[in-house]
């Protein structure tokens, strides 16, 4: 490592210190200030969990505070290499969870997929057991966004939904992970850098699987009469990738320790070489490139 790495890396152990004390002082009562049009709870009738798959998260207490408000009953959380979480979770009534470890010899990008799966699969049969309702899969940094109330009015025919995303367009004045209001439509062909396929939820109930960590399928299918399309404007997925610098060095170091060939997303193959000189990157790829995207393929969430 030469003099100029190491003051890159003295930099970023300083802003790293920052962020982390600044969030860990954030209190999930505050969340709400920063959304101009906080989501209104209306009562719904199903009872809803969510699958969750997470390692090191950040503001995990205004994660919880959102899907509480909207209406979530219960959430199944694997926790992976963050131990200091166990004594949290275990105050948390509404949470099943269980502990343990990422993949520290092969390829943890793969092998991830396969825990994940494994995890949701186990996670159905549980739900199913409480007698939960629907199940959906949104990971640490997303925020299942509209009304849970339209889940009383699906037909009994379909068991999978399909929801939209939309990805964070960050400002540097956001005070939380959280605190973006506008987003990249992905489902209509705006430039996200990370998925764009949706994510999926489903009934706990015989014949529904995960397929993939993305999608449910019914009787191995992921299309047809059984799978409702949810109307993006009913209900959808906010994505907030690498929604601090923090979150961000922490995850493409993480992956940089795994081969890269199985990666499909060309921004992560770019921040995975790029995370020890992160600042600049980091700021290119997550205040600029949305710059002059249409006004079409934006969602303001507060409009």
């Amino acid at each position: 490592m030469n003099y100029k790495h190491i003051i890159i890396f003295i930099m970023v152990l300083i802003i790293l210190y920052l962020i982390n004390n600044r969030y860990e002082k954030m209190s999930e009562e505050y969340v709400y200030e920063f959304f101009a049009n906080p989501p209104i709870h209306e009562k719904q009738n199903s009872t809803v969990g969510l699958i969750t798959f997470m390692r090191k998260p950040i503001d995990l207490s205004l994660w919880f505070k959102h899907h509480r408000t909207i209406g979530v009953t219960h959430f199944f959380i694997r926790v992976e290499d963050t131990p200091e979480l166990e004594d949290y979770l275990q105050n948390q009534k509404d949470v099943t969870f269980e502990m343990g470890n990422s993949n520290k010899d092969g390829d943890n990008y793969m092998t991830l997929f396969e825990r994940q799966i494994t995890f949701i699969n186990d996670t159905l049969v549980k739900a199913q057991d409480m007698g939960i309702d629907w199940v959906f899969n949104v990971d640490v940094d997303e925020l299942l966004h509209g009304r849970l109330k339209i889940l009383d009015n699906i037909d009994s025919n379909y068991k999978c939904l399909k929801l939209e995303n939309a990805e964070a367009i960050y400002r540097e004045e956001e005070a939380t992970c959280f605190s973006a209001v506008k987003f990249l439509r992905c489902g209509k062909n705006a430039p996200c850098r990370a998925y764009a396929n949706g994510k999926s939820a489903a009934r706990p109930e015989k014949g529904v699987e995960s397929r993939g960590v993305h999608n449910f399928s019914y009787n191995n299918r992921v299309e047809g009469k059984n799978i409702y399309n949810v109307p993006f404007e009913d209900l959808h997925i906010l994505h907030f990738d690498s929604c601090s610098l923090g979150s961000w060095i922490e995850k493409y170091y993480h992956l940089s320790k795994n081969s890269k060939n199985n990666i499909p997303f060309p921004y992560y193959h770019q921040s995975i070489d790029a995370s020890v000189q992160a600042f600049d990157v980091y700021k290119k790829h997550t205040i600029d490139y949305a710059d002059n995207v249409h006004s079409t393929l934006i969602y303001n969430r507060n409009d």
